[in-house]
């Protein structure tokens, strides 16, 4: 599509995991920086205690390495990765791989999950393994992630903001329109939540643009209707319950 547009005279904008060439203007998710926050979080609780660490990550590509590859190598010298399982984005699929380090790795004492999806999928593994103090950190600030930090069944997420991110992008777009001075390249927004300051996360995926755009979103839930399963945020599940 970029090489199609490139091509006429219309200026766009796109939202990507990375820069592209020949837009006009482009946002991105640096997934470097993404997982960097959760490493952090998880130095200071170890507080220079030598900890034990699984990773469960996506599947193997681009995405999954950018955002595990820069959890990782933020990471201390007394944090040791000890297992590492793909999981495929996909919550059965990390909980089998979760099962499996809760018996190779009884003594783990945290885990990274490359989303909230599946990190729900890990956390039924974990307790029911008896693994409970294993905490989860993980990525993405839905309203069910934010749920799991007040309950305790994580520790620390990563808001990265898919309707920041739509919102920087009309921003941007319409700056120039107006005489005003915007980036080319601009980064979205990144920000570590836990339990203390889950109450004022930023909205993960937009409630006012119906059913197409929350389909496209990143959001994890599935709410059927009369015609289709659709995919929505646990935010728009609340505002049709009240409809209905």
């Amino acid at each position: 599509m970029i090489g199609f547009a490139s091509g006429g005279s219309t200026p766009f904008h796109t939202c990507l995991r990375r820069a592209v060439a020949k837009t006009a203007r482009h946002n991105f998710a640096n997934l470097k920086e993404v997982g960097e926050p959760d490493a952090e979080w998880v130095a200071d609780a170890a507080a220079g205690r030598r900890v034990r660490i699984g990773v469960i990550a996506g599947a193997p590509g681009a995405a999954s390495g950018l955002l595990i590859g820069g959890s990782t190598r933020a990471l201390p010298a007394n944090a040791k990765v000890v297992a590492a399982q793909p999981g495929m984005f996909d919550a059965a699929k990390a909980k089998s791989a979760a099962a499996i380090m809760t018996k190779t790795h009884p003594d783990l004492d945290y885990a990274f999950v490359a989303n909230e999806e599946t990190a729900f999928g890990a956390r039924e593994a974990f307790d029911a393994a008896g693994a409970t103090d294993v905490r989860t950190v993980t990525v993405n600030g839905t309203d069910e992630g934010l749920a799991a930090l007040k309950d305790g069944r994580f520790a620390a997420t990563v808001s990265n903001s898919v309707s920041g991110m739509g919102r920087m992008a009309v921003q941007n777009t319409i700056a120039p329109l107006r005489d005003e001075h915007v980036d080319k390249i601009a980064k979205a927004r990144i920000r570590l939540v836990t339990k203390d300051n889950a109450d004022t996360a930023p909205l993960h995926c937009p409630t006012d643009q119906g059913p197409a755009a929350l389909s496209r979103c990143h959001c994890h839930g599935w709410v059927r209707t009369r015609a289709r399963r659709r995919r929505v945020c646990a935010t728009q599940r609340r505002l049709d319950a009240r409809k209905r």
